[in-house]
C-alpha cells in the first residue's frame, strides 16, 4: 500500500494530516477493518489514532468508493494485493501496516 500510494509508512503514522498521506491512511484504515477482526482500538494504536478516527475514516472511504469508480478501483486492487489469510478475518497484520516494513 505504501508504495501503491507513494508514502512512507512513518508518514501513514504520524500527526501530518495533508491530502497526500491522509488519504493513503484512510484507505490503510478502511483495509485494517475490512481484512481483519481485530476492534477498533487496537486498529487505532496501529495507525497512532483513537478508534473513532478509524470509524471516520473507513466511512470515508465507504463513502468515496460509492461516488468515485476509480477511487472504488483502486481500493478494490488493494483488496486483491491482501494475503489470502487476511480475507478470512484471520488475526493478522499485514506486513504493509507494521512499522517499518516493506515501505521506504
Amino acid at each position: 500500500m505504501c508504495e501503491y500510494y507513494g508514502v512512507r509508512i512513518d508518514e501513514l503514522l504520524g500527526r501530518r494530516r495533508p491530502a497526500r498521506i491522509a488519504f493513503p491512511r484512510m484507505v490503510g484504515m478502511y483495509l485494517s477493518r475490512e481484512a481483519t477482526s481485530y476492534p477498533l482500538q487496537t486498529i487505532g494504536k496501529m495507525f497512532n489514532r483513537h478508534h473513532t478516527a478509524i470509524i471516520h475514516g473507513h466511512a470515508t472511504i465507504e463513502d468515496y468508493m460509492d461516488i468515485y469508480p476509480e477511487i472504488d478501483m483502486s481500493v478494490n486492487y488493494l483488496k486483491k494485493c491482501v494475503p489470502a489469510k487476511m480475507q478470512n478475518k484471520v488475526d493478522y497484520i499485514p506486513p504493509a501496516f507494521l512499522p517499518y516494513e516493506n515501505c521506504n
